[in-house]
Order: C-alpha cells, then structure tokens, then sequence
C-alpha cells in the first residue's frame, strides 16, 4: 500500500465521527424543525 492511499485511508477515518457527529446534529435539527413547523399549524 502506497503512502498517498495510507494517508487517504487515516484522513477518512479521522473525519467519519465528526461526519457522523454532523450528520446526527442536522437530522435533529431538521426533526426539531419539522415539529415546530406542525406545531404551528396545529
């Protein structure tokens, strides 16, 4: 394995938390979102 796929393969896995962090962050957001928008039209 080549030094450039090493350093691609670590730069993932040290991104993927805080992808996933990010991720989980704007599905609560938006699922905060959409509640208070049929909170309103209740």
């Amino acid at each position: 394995m080549s030094d450039n796929q090493r350093c691609i393969i670590f730069h993932f896995f040290t991104h993927l938390p805080s992808f996933f962090y990010s991720s989980s962050l704007i599905m609560l957001l938006s699922g905060f979102f959409c509640s208070f928008v049929i909170g309103l039209k209740a």
